[in-house]
């Protein structure tokens, strides 16, 4: 396997999201009828759903307006209840503690991330009719990027370590998204994570053409400006998962899986 599946998502925050649940459509009901039984169950037969699915969709019309749109747009798009996308975006990534880095090339700083090896994942490229065009390589049933890099060369990744909880139940890795649409530098993209909300624990990791690298830890509420994480990437990591590359140089992701197999795209 070279590759992933490529979408197009071009437009308003609704017909973004249309655009990637019309593509996957059939993947997302089935992995939605998997998690079937418990919850989700409960919630088609009594079509009360639980407060947390609420609270997670109430917080993301809150506070990221856009993404709420896409969210919407994509559970139509998908034909699936769009609190089930809301119980998925919000669920802590399974990820190992070096899963996203800085690595440092002749072009400058890219970000490595290794990518969920039990997830679905997918290209797209986002072209919104306002804001900045990005390419990101997703899980396919998130709204939010894993890894992404936008049209002038702000590289973002974003690692979802736990659930959101108190202030704020939509999920911290949607601040990933908002700075691909809308920043070009990192110092502008860290300054607006630090002063929004967003919840549960999370890793975010940006670079830029520039050579600036940095990272912000977010805990719920708390941010904190940390050391962009250097070190390499691994071994077991690398033995166990797909590794991607975001290059804000080119703007390109690439990526090497398990088994030697590469790939690269390009945002066009």
């Amino acid at each position: 396997m070279s590759g992933f599946p490529r979408v197009r998502c071009h437009g308003a925050p609704r017909d973004l999201g249309l655009d990637q649940g019309a593509a996957f459509g059939a993947e997302i009901r089935a992995l939605v009828a998997r998690r079937g039984g418990g919850a989700f169950a409960r919630m088609l037969a009594t079509l009360r759903p639980p407060a947390a699915q609420r609270a997670v969709e109430r917080d993301t019309y809150r506070y990221f307006p856009h993404m709420a749109e896409r969210t919407a747009g994509f559970a139509r798009g998908a034909k699936v209840p769009v609190l089930a996308l809301a119980e998925i975006s919000a669920l802590p990534e399974r990820a190992p503690a070096d899963a996203l880095r800085v690595v440092t090339g002749a072009r400058g700083p890219a970000l490595a991330r290794a990518l969920p090896p039990d997830a679905l994942i997918a290209l797209r490229e986002s072209a919104p009719d306002t804001d900045y065009r990005s390419l990101e390589l997703i899980a396919l049933a998130h709204v939010a990027p894993l890894l992404g890099v936008n049209e002038h060369g702000l590289a973002v990744g974003a690692v979802l370590l736990g659930a959101p909880a108190g202030e704020c139940s939509a999920p911290a890795a949607l601040l990933a998204q908002d700075c691909l649409q809308r920043f070009d530098r990192v110092e502008k993209a860290v300054e607006w994570i630090e002063r929004r909300r967003g919840g549960g624990c999370a890793l975010i990791v940006l670079a830029d053409t520039t050579g600036a690298a940095a990272a912000v830890e977010v805990e719920h509420a708390e941010r904190r400006r940390v050391a962009p994480p250097e070190l390499p990437l691994s071994g077991s990591t690398a033995d166990r998962c797909c590794i991607a590359v975001a290059d804000p140089a080119s703007r390109s992701l690439a990526w090497t899986h398990a088994d030697g197999a590469t790939g690269e795209a390009n945002l066009s």
